[in-house]
Formats: C-alpha cells, structure tokens, sequence
C-alpha cells in the first residue's frame, strides 16, 4: 500500500480529482475563497485553476500530513502559482480515503 510521504510530492496526482460543488460552493463561491482568488489573480474559472493547480503539484513537496487512523490521511502543499500574469503563494489541502487511492482536492486558496 502506498501512502503519501512528507518532503514528496502527491502520490496518484495524474487521477487527482475535485467535485464541481467544491469549487461552486468553495473554493470559488462569493462567500468562501472566491474574493481571495479574484483580488490575487483577477478572474479565473474552475477548469483554468484546476490546470494550474494540478500542474504544480507535480513538483510540489508535501509540507504536513495528518493521519486521519487506519484509512484516511490529509496532505497540506503550498505552491506558487502564476495566473494573468500575477504570482502569488497558494495553500492546497488534498485527502486520500486509502492508501493507493487518489487524491481528491480539499481547498485552495492564495495566502500572500
């Protein structure tokens, strides 16, 4: 079995996935993340962030996991991302239900 380590990065990234209400009701909705987002990037639909998001974490260390007990397990990864030509420091949370299993998207939002 195969979980995600500290320092690495994502283990399963190439079939990480996000609900379409996480981002409608989330990470890009008016009264959660989505005035972060605009203020840091200007406008950005789900799919563009997702492309971005996801490419990113390719090269992007896991920087602190919590073990959720035998089944479950959260990892934080901070990565810089450039959109609309502005950079800015963004925070993701990714969950595995197993070990082996892919990562599903938690949140993201700019942090600087």
């Amino acid at each position: 079995m195969t979980w995600p380590e500290m320092g690495m990065p994502l283990v399963r990234l190439e079939d990480a996935y996000a609900p379409p209400e996480k981002w409608s009701l989330w990470i890009l909705a008016e009264e959660h993340h989505g005035p972060h987002w605009r203020r840091g990037f200007g406008p950005l639909d789900a799919e563009r962030l997702w492309v971005a998001i996801t490419a990113a974490a390719i090269t992007q260390p896991i920087t602190f996991i919590r073990d959720l007990g035998p089944f479950e397990r959260t990892c934080r990864v901070p990565m810089r991302l450039k959109l609309n030509d502005r950079t800015a420091t963004v925070l993701t949370v990714w969950h595995y239900d197993f070990a082996d299993a892919p990562p599903r998207l938690v949140t993201a939002c700019p942090t600087t």
